[in-house]
Protein backbone atom coordinates (compact mmCIF):
# COMPACT_ATOMS: atom_id res chain seq x y z
CA UNK A 1 0.00 0.00 0.00
CA UNK A 2 2.98 2.64 1.01
CA UNK A 3 4.58 1.69 -2.18
CA UNK A 4 1.63 2.28 -4.49
CA UNK A 5 0.93 5.52 -2.50
CA UNK A 6 4.33 6.53 -3.30
CA UNK A 7 3.60 5.86 -7.02
CA UNK A 8 0.43 7.59 -6.91
CA UNK A 9 1.73 11.20 -5.77
CA UNK A 10 5.21 10.76 -8.11
CA UNK A 11 2.21 10.44 -10.85
CA UNK A 12 0.14 13.55 -9.53
CA UNK A 13 3.35 15.45 -9.30
CA UNK A 14 4.61 14.30 -12.64
CA UNK A 15 1.36 15.59 -14.34
CA UNK A 16 1.33 18.77 -12.64
CA UNK A 17 3.92 19.40 -14.79
CA UNK A 18 2.97 18.43 -17.98
CA UNK A 19 2.44 20.72 -20.63
CA UNK A 20 -0.80 22.08 -20.99
CA UNK A 21 -1.54 24.63 -23.64
CA UNK A 22 -4.99 24.50 -23.96
CA UNK A 23 -4.98 26.21 -20.19
CA UNK A 24 -2.56 29.00 -21.40
CA UNK A 25 0.61 28.01 -20.12
CA UNK A 26 3.74 30.38 -20.84
CA UNK A 27 5.38 29.55 -24.02
CA UNK A 28 8.95 29.28 -22.38
CA UNK A 29 7.92 27.21 -19.46
CA UNK A 30 5.76 24.72 -22.08
CA UNK A 31 9.00 24.04 -24.32
CA UNK A 32 11.22 23.89 -21.27
CA UNK A 33 8.67 21.14 -19.44
CA UNK A 34 8.59 19.04 -22.95
CA UNK A 35 11.93 19.13 -23.69
CA UNK A 36 12.90 17.81 -20.13
CA UNK A 37 10.12 14.86 -20.45
CA UNK A 38 11.42 13.90 -23.69
CA UNK A 39 14.74 13.78 -22.16
CA UNK A 40 14.11 11.57 -19.93
CA UNK A 41 11.80 9.64 -21.23
CA UNK A 42 14.52 8.49 -24.30
CA UNK A 43 17.63 8.21 -21.94
CA UNK A 44 19.27 4.85 -22.61
CA UNK A 45 22.71 3.20 -22.55
CA UNK A 46 22.88 3.80 -26.14
CA UNK A 47 21.99 7.22 -27.23
CA UNK A 48 22.07 6.64 -30.58
CA UNK A 49 19.39 4.75 -31.00
CA UNK A 50 16.94 6.05 -28.01
CA UNK A 51 13.93 4.23 -27.24
CA UNK A 52 10.61 5.14 -29.23
CA UNK A 53 7.87 6.81 -26.84
CA UNK A 54 4.83 4.65 -26.93
CA UNK A 55 1.43 6.24 -24.98
CA UNK A 56 -1.03 3.29 -24.69
CA UNK A 57 -4.34 4.46 -23.68
CA UNK A 58 -5.51 3.52 -20.18
CA UNK A 59 -8.84 4.28 -20.60
CA UNK A 60 -11.45 4.94 -17.25
CA UNK A 61 -14.27 5.09 -19.69
CA UNK A 62 -13.93 1.84 -20.88
CA UNK A 63 -13.49 0.04 -17.79
CA UNK A 64 -16.55 1.62 -16.04
CA UNK A 65 -18.93 2.74 -19.16
CA UNK A 66 -21.27 1.05 -21.09
CA UNK A 67 -20.45 -2.79 -21.59
CA UNK A 68 -22.10 -5.66 -23.43
CA UNK A 69 -20.80 -8.09 -21.45
CA UNK A 70 -23.21 -7.47 -18.48
CA UNK A 71 -20.51 -6.53 -16.07
CA UNK A 72 -17.82 -3.30 -16.56
CA UNK A 73 -15.23 -4.47 -18.76
CA UNK A 74 -12.37 -3.26 -16.03
CA UNK A 75 -8.95 -2.74 -16.93
CA UNK A 76 -8.18 -5.70 -19.05
CA UNK A 77 -7.57 -3.80 -21.93
CA UNK A 78 -3.97 -2.43 -20.48
CA UNK A 79 -2.90 -5.80 -20.58
CA UNK A 80 -1.50 -5.04 -24.40
CA UNK A 81 1.28 -3.88 -22.26
CA UNK A 82 2.56 -7.37 -21.86
CA UNK A 83 2.85 -7.67 -26.08
CA UNK A 84 4.58 -4.00 -26.37
CA UNK A 85 7.61 -4.78 -24.22
CA UNK A 86 10.65 -4.63 -26.02
CA UNK A 87 14.17 -2.95 -25.42
CA UNK A 88 13.72 -0.64 -28.14
CA UNK A 89 10.10 0.91 -26.86
CA UNK A 90 9.46 2.86 -23.23
CA UNK A 91 5.75 2.46 -22.31
CA UNK A 92 3.52 5.74 -21.39
CA UNK A 93 -0.29 5.76 -19.82
CA UNK A 94 -2.65 7.91 -21.31
CA UNK A 95 -5.57 8.57 -19.31
CA UNK A 96 -8.85 10.39 -20.07
CA UNK A 97 -9.27 14.11 -17.53
CA UNK A 98 -10.77 13.20 -14.55
CA UNK A 99 -9.33 9.60 -14.22
CA UNK A 100 -6.21 10.78 -12.65
CA UNK A 101 -7.47 10.07 -8.95
CA UNK A 102 -8.88 6.89 -9.40
CA UNK A 103 -7.02 4.36 -7.34
CA UNK A 104 -7.99 1.04 -9.36
CA UNK A 105 -6.48 3.15 -12.34
CA UNK A 106 -3.35 4.17 -10.42
CA UNK A 107 -2.22 0.74 -9.65
CA UNK A 108 -3.03 -0.60 -13.15
CA UNK A 109 -0.37 2.58 -13.89
CA UNK A 110 1.87 1.36 -11.40
CA UNK A 111 1.95 -2.82 -12.18
CA UNK A 112 2.01 -2.08 -16.29
CA UNK A 113 3.93 0.82 -16.76
CA UNK A 114 7.13 0.45 -14.81
CA UNK A 115 9.46 2.00 -17.75
CA UNK A 116 7.71 5.13 -17.61
CA UNK A 117 9.31 7.02 -14.90
CA UNK A 118 5.98 7.47 -13.05
CA UNK A 119 4.87 9.93 -15.73
CA UNK A 120 1.89 9.99 -17.87
CA UNK A 121 0.07 12.08 -20.27
CA UNK A 122 -3.82 13.31 -20.90
CA UNK A 123 -5.33 12.00 -24.08
CA UNK A 124 -6.58 15.41 -24.90
CA UNK A 125 -3.24 16.88 -24.55
CA UNK A 126 -2.18 17.45 -27.99
CA UNK A 127 1.39 18.88 -27.80
CA UNK A 128 2.33 15.95 -25.22
CA UNK A 129 0.37 13.00 -27.38
CA UNK A 130 3.08 14.88 -30.55
CA UNK A 131 5.38 14.43 -28.38
CA UNK A 132 5.12 10.53 -29.22
CA UNK A 133 6.39 8.07 -31.59
CA UNK A 134 3.13 6.12 -31.15
CA UNK A 135 -0.34 5.81 -29.70
CA UNK A 136 -2.03 2.29 -29.06
CA UNK A 137 -5.95 1.92 -28.45
CA UNK A 138 -6.59 -1.69 -27.42
CA UNK A 139 -9.92 -2.85 -26.95
CA UNK A 140 -11.76 0.68 -25.61
CA UNK A 141 -15.28 0.37 -27.03
CA UNK A 142 -16.13 3.64 -25.26
CA UNK A 143 -14.10 6.28 -26.11
CA UNK A 144 -15.28 10.05 -25.28
CA UNK A 145 -14.77 12.85 -27.78
CA UNK A 146 -11.63 14.63 -26.20
CA UNK A 147 -9.40 11.33 -26.61
CA UNK A 148 -10.53 11.08 -30.17
CA UNK A 149 -9.52 14.77 -30.70
CA UNK A 150 -6.58 14.65 -29.24
CA UNK A 151 -5.23 11.45 -30.81
CA UNK A 152 -6.36 12.30 -34.20
CA UNK A 153 -4.72 15.64 -33.73
CA UNK A 154 -1.74 13.63 -32.95
CA UNK A 155 -1.91 11.42 -35.44
CA UNK A 156 -2.39 14.46 -38.30
CA UNK A 157 0.60 16.22 -37.39
CA UNK A 158 2.66 12.45 -37.63
CA UNK A 159 2.10 10.37 -34.47
CA UNK A 160 1.42 6.90 -35.62
CA UNK A 161 -1.72 4.87 -34.57
CA UNK A 162 -1.90 0.86 -33.72
CA UNK A 163 -5.78 0.21 -33.16
CA UNK A 164 -6.32 -3.32 -31.74
CA UNK A 165 -9.82 -4.81 -31.66
CA UNK A 166 -13.00 -2.74 -31.11
CA UNK A 167 -12.67 1.00 -30.06
CA UNK A 168 -15.47 3.13 -29.67
CA UNK A 169 -17.97 0.50 -30.65
CA UNK A 170 -20.58 1.15 -27.91
CA UNK A 171 -19.67 5.37 -27.75
CA UNK A 172 -19.96 7.17 -29.93
CA UNK A 173 -20.32 4.78 -31.92
CA UNK A 174 -19.25 4.48 -35.66
CA UNK A 175 -19.73 8.30 -37.21
CA UNK A 176 -17.50 10.81 -37.61
CA UNK A 177 -14.56 11.64 -36.59
CA UNK A 178 -13.80 8.06 -34.92
CA UNK A 179 -14.72 7.06 -38.47
CA UNK A 180 -11.67 8.97 -40.06
CA UNK A 181 -9.20 7.83 -37.63
CA UNK A 182 -10.09 3.68 -38.66
CA UNK A 183 -10.11 4.72 -42.17
CA UNK A 184 -13.94 4.41 -43.15
CA UNK A 185 -16.43 6.18 -45.07
CA UNK A 186 -19.53 4.17 -45.08
CA UNK A 187 -21.46 0.82 -44.35
CA UNK A 188 -19.55 0.82 -41.46
CA UNK A 189 -20.63 -1.28 -38.35
CA UNK A 190 -18.71 -4.00 -35.56
CA UNK A 191 -18.48 -8.19 -36.41
CA UNK A 192 -17.33 -10.64 -34.45
CA UNK A 193 -16.71 -14.66 -34.76
CA UNK A 194 -16.07 -16.98 -31.75
CA UNK A 195 -14.48 -19.10 -34.53
CA UNK A 196 -11.48 -18.97 -35.98
CA UNK A 197 -12.15 -18.17 -40.02
CA UNK A 198 -10.21 -18.73 -42.84
CA UNK A 199 -8.70 -15.57 -44.11
CA UNK A 200 -6.94 -14.27 -47.90
CA UNK A 201 -4.11 -12.21 -47.74
CA UNK A 202 -4.33 -9.16 -50.06
CA UNK A 203 -0.75 -8.06 -49.43
CA UNK A 204 1.51 -10.66 -48.60
CA UNK A 205 4.39 -8.86 -49.79
CA UNK A 206 3.98 -5.91 -47.63
CA UNK A 207 7.00 -5.25 -44.82
CA UNK A 208 4.78 -5.38 -42.05
CA UNK A 209 3.29 -9.41 -43.22
CA UNK A 210 5.51 -10.80 -45.34
CA UNK A 211 7.20 -13.15 -43.49
CA UNK A 212 5.04 -14.11 -41.06
CA UNK A 213 3.63 -17.26 -42.87
CA UNK A 214 0.89 -18.08 -45.04
CA UNK A 215 -2.48 -17.50 -45.10
CA UNK A 216 -3.53 -20.60 -43.10
CA UNK A 217 -1.49 -19.19 -40.02
CA UNK A 218 -3.46 -15.52 -40.91
CA UNK A 219 -7.10 -17.59 -39.48
CA UNK A 220 -8.24 -15.95 -36.58
CA UNK A 221 -11.32 -14.68 -34.56
CA UNK A 222 -12.37 -11.67 -36.20
CA UNK A 223 -13.00 -8.82 -33.88
CA UNK A 224 -13.85 -4.83 -35.01
CA UNK A 225 -15.13 -2.84 -37.65
CA UNK A 226 -16.02 -3.33 -40.94
CA UNK A 227 -17.46 -1.69 -43.46
CA UNK A 228 -16.57 0.37 -46.98
CA UNK A 229 -12.80 1.98 -46.60
CA UNK A 230 -11.39 5.85 -47.14
CA UNK A 231 -9.58 5.96 -50.67
CA UNK A 232 -5.97 5.47 -49.22
CA UNK A 233 -6.98 2.49 -47.44
CA UNK A 234 -4.68 -0.55 -48.20
CA UNK A 235 -5.58 -4.05 -46.86
CA UNK A 236 -3.22 -6.55 -45.97
CA UNK A 237 -5.65 -9.41 -44.76
CA UNK A 238 -9.16 -9.77 -45.08
CA UNK A 239 -11.89 -12.84 -43.90
CA UNK A 240 -12.30 -15.30 -47.08
CA UNK A 241 -16.11 -15.23 -45.94
CA UNK A 242 -18.35 -13.07 -43.94
CA UNK A 243 -21.56 -15.63 -43.26
CA UNK A 244 -20.36 -16.43 -39.79
CA UNK A 245 -20.20 -12.96 -38.78
CA UNK A 246 -22.18 -11.39 -36.18
CA UNK A 247 -24.40 -9.54 -36.10
CA UNK A 248 -25.35 -9.83 -40.29
CA UNK A 249 -25.76 -5.80 -40.78
CA UNK A 250 -23.57 -5.38 -43.33
CA UNK A 251 -23.77 -8.16 -45.51
CA UNK A 252 -22.32 -6.49 -48.89
CA UNK A 253 -18.71 -5.68 -46.43
CA UNK A 254 -15.71 -7.13 -46.34
CA UNK A 255 -14.03 -7.65 -43.03
CA UNK A 256 -10.60 -6.91 -43.35
CA UNK A 257 -8.44 -8.31 -40.29
CA UNK A 258 -5.62 -6.16 -40.54
CA UNK A 259 -4.93 -2.85 -42.85
CA UNK A 260 -3.52 0.55 -42.66
CA UNK A 261 -4.01 4.10 -44.02
CA UNK A 262 -2.51 7.73 -43.40
CA UNK A 263 -4.50 10.58 -41.38
CA UNK A 264 -2.82 13.37 -42.52
CA UNK A 265 1.27 13.17 -41.74
CA UNK A 266 0.21 10.26 -39.68
CA UNK A 267 -0.29 6.33 -40.29
CA UNK A 268 -2.47 4.37 -39.03
CA UNK A 269 -2.85 0.56 -38.50
CA UNK A 270 -5.81 -1.37 -37.34
CA UNK A 271 -5.70 -5.26 -36.00
CA UNK A 272 -9.08 -6.84 -36.17
CA UNK A 273 -8.91 -8.94 -33.73
CA UNK A 274 -9.24 -9.11 -29.68
CA UNK A 275 -8.64 -11.78 -26.98
CA UNK A 276 -6.90 -14.92 -29.31
CA UNK A 277 -4.46 -13.86 -31.97
CA UNK A 278 -3.82 -15.66 -34.74
CA UNK A 279 -0.52 -17.86 -34.92
CA UNK A 280 1.40 -16.02 -37.12
CA UNK A 281 1.28 -13.20 -34.83
CA UNK A 282 1.65 -15.42 -31.52
CA UNK A 283 4.85 -16.93 -33.65
CA UNK A 284 6.52 -13.93 -34.49
CA UNK A 285 10.09 -14.43 -33.56
CA UNK A 286 12.10 -11.14 -34.48
CA UNK A 287 9.84 -9.27 -31.94
CA UNK A 288 6.81 -9.25 -30.68
CA UNK A 289 4.36 -8.71 -33.81
CA UNK A 290 2.64 -5.12 -32.00
CA UNK A 291 6.33 -3.86 -31.28
CA UNK A 292 6.98 -4.48 -35.56
CA UNK A 293 3.60 -2.36 -35.64
CA UNK A 294 5.20 0.60 -34.04
CA UNK A 295 8.84 -0.15 -36.50
CA UNK A 296 6.06 -0.01 -39.33
CA UNK A 297 3.94 3.00 -37.83
CA UNK A 298 7.57 4.69 -37.19
CA UNK A 299 8.41 4.09 -41.20
CA UNK A 300 5.52 5.29 -42.72
CA UNK A 301 5.56 8.70 -41.14
CA UNK A 302 5.62 11.18 -43.55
Amino acid sequence: MVRWMGFFVGFMLVWATTPTPARGADDAATKATTQTTQAAATTQPDASHPKLKVGVLVSHFTATGPSRIGRPYGYDHVGVTDSLRHASVQLFPLIEKGSESDEELAKVIAEKFPESGEQAYFADDIESLKSLNAIVISRAPNLNAEVIEGVTQAVNSGVGLLVIGPVGVNDPGYAEPLNNLLGMSDNVGYAFCAQPLEVELLAGDDPLIKDLGDAAAWTAQPNGVMGAFKDDVKPLIKITSTDQLVPQNHPDADFHLLYQHMVGHGPVIVCNWSGVMPDAVEKATESPFYVRCIHRLVELRK
